[in-house]
């Protein structure tokens, strides 16, 4: 198996158990606060999610390209991808403390997005490094 489906597989281990926790955490919630926070996030999901499918069309479409060295297009999508992960996660995490949500709600939301941020960058790391 080459590194590149190696990456692939960890960035899918990781989503899913990011995905795991978050559900978990969403179980121990009062129906008042889940409903709160599928209130909150509606639209930003729907954004992150367009967001994200049109960086990877780009990322894919430039390598077909051959417009940017593979190397120098990996490194700037994987700063791109991290930065706005990174900003999504302060102001989720800005949201949810403002609406008083359970701190144990919110150190899961730290620890599940942490996850996905670690597949993430073990996926480029493998991009660029091998």
């Amino acid at each position: 198996m080459d590194n590149y489906m190696i990456s692939i597989l960890i960035l899918l281990a990781c989503i899913l158990v990011s995905r795991f926790l978050s559900e978990k955490a969403m179980k121990d919630l009062s129906p008042e606060k889940k409903a709160a926070l599928i209130d909150l996030f509606s639209t930003n999901r729907k954004r992150s999610l367009i967001l994200v499918f049109a960086l990877v069309a780009l990322f894919f479409g430039f390598i077909k390209l051959n417009f940017i060295a593979l190397s120098y297009l990996t490194i700037t999508y994987a700063f791109l991808f991290l930065t706005i992960l990174s900003i999504r996660m302060y102001f989720t995490y800005y949201k949810l403390v403002k609406n008083e949500f359970p701190s144990d709600f919110i150190k899961n939301f730290i620890l599940s997005n942490s996850i996905s941020i670690l597949g993430i960058v073990i996926f480029f790391s493998f991009l660029i490094l091998g």
